[in-house]
């Protein structure tokens, strides 16, 4: 190991290939358990844990064209998305159980 001095500066080689990066922008959570919130993240919702036995978020891939709206509700078990594409007329709304899921 190295001891850096004052004034120095550390070098890194920062051109490593990236194939992918997803992340919460912003926007609606919606609780689905006292401990886990989702949101949505290009065609996919994350589950994401908080609190002392948090985990690494888990990705549920979309169906349909994108996603758009995501609400649960904790008391039933309940995830609901809908598709997001302006052009269409009728946007499928898509119901996941998630009982049993944690």
């Amino acid at each position: 190991p190295h001891a850096w001095t004052s004034g120095q500066r550390a070098r890194m080689d920062l051109r490593h290939p990236v194939a992918a990066a997803q992340g919460y922008s912003g926007g609606d959570i919606s609780w689905v358990s006292p401990t886990t919130y989702v949101h949505a993240c290009g065609n996919s919702i994350q589950f994401c844990s908080v609190g002392e036995d948090a985990q690494e978020s888990r990705p549920m891939w979309g169906q349909g064209n994108s996603i758009g709206a995501v609400t649960a509700c904790a008391r039933r078990g309940v995830l609901l998305y809908a598709e997001r594409l302006k052009e269409l007329e009728d946007p499928r709304v898509f119901v996941y159980d998630v009982e049993g899921e944690e």
